[in-house]
């Protein structure tokens, strides 16, 4: 008798268990009503914790499903101007599933089934709703002060002070939209809850900035010397708006759209910028362009291109004479010729003249190796890739070599002679000429 008594007891208990553990297999909780949390099981094979963190992701999938198409098309009047890319929703959707950013999600049941961990994570919409609104609310004070701020600024022509304000406050706006987004899932969107500033709002005001921006050149300008020197004066420019200096602002000189230079402007709106070593010497006319060097939109970048100042400078022509006597690899035996005068016309643009008879001798070593190439549908249109070495060596009479400047670049042609020729152009020598040309020029040329 006591042992069926046990046994029944034993079962009782069983069947209780399970019971109280419905929400396992249910995906629910009667305690936790749907109408009033969002709820989420979670399991896994790894531990309680594991289960935990599975179930509050359930959780935050809850509210991504539930956020309503109606409210995703609704968002397309956050600009002014009434236009909001679908992309940008589907982005903001993304953000909402993969931030983790849901406050208040709480485990309140755990239960094991064989080595089977499970969790249960529940989220009182009531205070989902609350956290929402005053999140939403405190974002907005926020951008209010943002964009006020902003306008004093450009007003008072601290442009870049305005430009930090105003990317800040794009951020904040994407916060309320993830916020709104959010709120959706469990309550209408009232207009408490509406932008108090726009996308387009912000983005007149960048333009406003952007539009006030001067830049002026003050020095530098029409610099000469010799080959072999570099300019002495910096490039200096002035930002302004309006009369106002503008700190802060990136000024760079560019060279084939490559920036090689950048220098900010001071609190008087001057940035200096030295081309040094960078500077092309070969004899001759040279300009670059010196550009408000900000990362902006297509949209801003015409008001900044207009901005760009030209500086040019001469080299002058101090003629310096040596024997180039050119080798080449066997690959390119066929087209010596043509790589010799090359070598020739690249020397001669720092004016080292060629001159047999002189004590100077440069001996110049070229070798290309093929480096792929492009199949056309005709040999014309077919081209070969080289990898071009150029060495040039000064020697005395004895064969020592008193200067060595080296270098390599990537030729394409049709053919491998044509490619390397190409190369020898390519290879920049500019800041390793100078030793060279000082040890040429400054002894007699001729025995």
């Amino acid at each position: 008798m006591k042992k069926n008594f046990t046994c029944a007891a034993m079962m009782l208990a069983t069947t209780i268990a399970f019971a109280a553990d419905q929400w396992v297999t249910a995906g629910r909780d009667i305690e936790y009503p749907n109408d009033l949390y969002f709820v989420g099981v979670g399991m896994s094979e790894h531990g309680p914790e594991a289960a935990k963190q599975n179930a509050m992701i359930e959780v935050k999938k809850q509210i991504t499903v539930k956020v309503t198409a109606s409210t995703l098309d609704e968002q397309t009047s956050l600009t002014s101007a009434g236009i909001e890319k679908s992309s940008n929703l589907v982005e903001s959707r993304s953000r909402l599933t993969t931030s983790g950013e849901v406050e208040g999600i709480e485990i309140v049941k755990t239960a094991n089934r064989g080595n089977i961990a499970y969790a249960l994570a529940v989220l009182d919409k009531k205070n989902f709703v609350s956290n929402c609104r005053a999140k939403i609310a405190e974002l907005k004070k926020q951008l209010g002060q943002l964009v006020k701020t902003a306008t004093q600024d450009i007003g008072g022509a601290r442009i870049s002070a305005a430009l930090a304000k105003l990317s800040e406050a794009k951020k904040v706006t994407g916060e309320i939209v993830d916020q709104r987004t959010l709120l959706s899932a469990a309550a209408e969107i009232t207009p408490a809850e509406q932008l108090n500033f726009t996308m387009t709002d912000i983005a007149a005001l960048y333009e406003k900035c952007f539009s006030s921006i001067r830049m002026t050149k003050i020095s530098g300008d029409n610099q000469t010397f010799a080959v072999g020197m570099v300019p002495s004066e910096p490039f200096v420019v002035k930002v302004t708006a309006g009369s106002a200096p503008v700190a802060n602002i990136p000024a760079a000189i560019m060279d084939n759209n490559k920036r090689i230079v950048e220098k900010f402007t001071d609190d008087k709106g001057r940035a200096e910028l030295f081309l040094g070593e960078k500077a092309d010497m070969s004899a001759g006319s040279h300009s670059y362009n010196v550009i408000i060097s900000m990362q902006v939109s297509s949209d801003a970048r015409k008001y900044l291109s207009a901005q760009a100042q030209t500086f040019n400078y001469t080299v002058q022509s101090n003629p310096c004479y040596a024997g180039i006597e050119t080798e080449v690899s066997a690959n390119l035996g066929s087209g010596r010729s043509d790589i010799e005068k090359k070598v020739v016309a690249r020397l001669s643009k720092y004016d080292i003249k060629n001159d047999p008879q002189s004590k100077n001798i440069l001996k110049v070593k070229v070798s290309a190796v093929e480096a792929g190439g492009v199949q056309g549908l005709s040999q014309g249109s077919s081209f070969i890739k080289t990898d071009v070495t150029l060495v040039i060596a000064l020697v005395d009479e004895n064969g020592k070599t008193l200067a060595l400047i080296q270098g390599s670049a990537k030729g394409m042609g049709g053919a491998v002679v044509k490619s390397a020729v190409q190369g020898i152009d390519n290879i920049k020598i500019d800041s390793d000429i100078k030793p060279l040309l000082e040890k040429i020029c400054s002894k007699p040329a001729y025995r």
